[in-house]
């Protein structure tokens, strides 16, 4: 309920917390399945095909869905002069840092459900086949894994060097640099996850590389990156309460 009320109390947070949840199952319906999914005529097969679009979905749903959420990168930033309320709380520090992680993830896995409804039935329209459909819960794997490490670390990051002083959210949003960093990092894996896509799409329909292989090779690459970035970023190692007496 806190974080619902801060949220509420300044729509700026709201926009940007809520825009990848939003904007990303939107953008995979435009590029994966509606306005230019159907113009696409894909060669060397129905699995590079699926690939292709695969590797597509993966970067918008990492990106937007995952990388995006200021829920958790602005998470102590946004409460501004309130902040210090925390202190008065009858709870642990540790404790509400692991509130505000739950609440992060409850955003970026509304967006990546949202997503796996969207690809789902953008793969039976474009008729992608059961390659496709497997992919769909892959896809939603990986981002769920990266999205959850970056909120973690986001929301750390932030309680190292909170901007409390601040009149509107655009202001407190564009002197945070530090919340730049956990959205560059999940922007970095889609990229990632994205080109060795394309790489490995170009030597399948070149004929250079088996299509099954091609495929597999995809999914294990992309989920080692996934597991790298929770490894780095993820496990959440620094001491919350010590962050919170820093600040005074």
């Amino acid at each position: 309920m806190k974080e619902i009320k801060t949220l509420s109390r300044e729509t700026g947070f709201a926009f940007q917390s809520f825009m990848g949840a939003v904007m990303g199952p939107l953008f995979l319906f435009l590029i994966n399945g509606g306005v230019f999914g159907n113009a696409m005529e894909m060669e060397g097969g129905k699995i590079a095909s699926s690939l292709f679009m695969t590797t597509l979905s993966s970067f918008m749903v990492i990106a937007l869905c995952g990388g995006s959420n200021y829920t958790a990168y602005a998470a102590f930033t946004r409460e501004g002069k309130y902040f210090y309320m925390n202190k008065y709380l009858p709870i642990s520090y540790s404790a509400i840092v692991k509130l505000k992680t739950r609440f992060a993830n409850y955003v970026t896995a509304v967006g990546v459900s949202l997503s796996a409804v969207v690809l789902f039935i953008n793969a039976l329209i474009g008729g992608h086949g059961l390659v496709g459909i497997i992919g769909i819960p892959l896809i939603c794997g990986i981002a769920a894994l990266i999205g959850f490490s970056t909120n973690k670390f986001g929301i750390l990051r932030d309680l190292k060097r909170p901007k409390l002083v601040w009149n509107n959210a655009n202001e407190a949003l564009k002197h945070n640099t530090y919340a730049m960093v956990p959205m560059l990092i999940s922007m970095a894996a889609g990229l990632f996850i994205m080109i060795e896509g394309m790489i490995l799409f170009g030597l399948m329909t070149a004929g250079l590389l088996n299509e099954i292989l091609g495929y597999a090779v995809f999914w294990i690459l992309a989920y080692l990156a996934a597991i790298l970035v929770y490894v780095i970023f993820g496990r959440g190692l620094v001491n919350a309460e010590e962050l919170f007496e820093r600040i005074e």
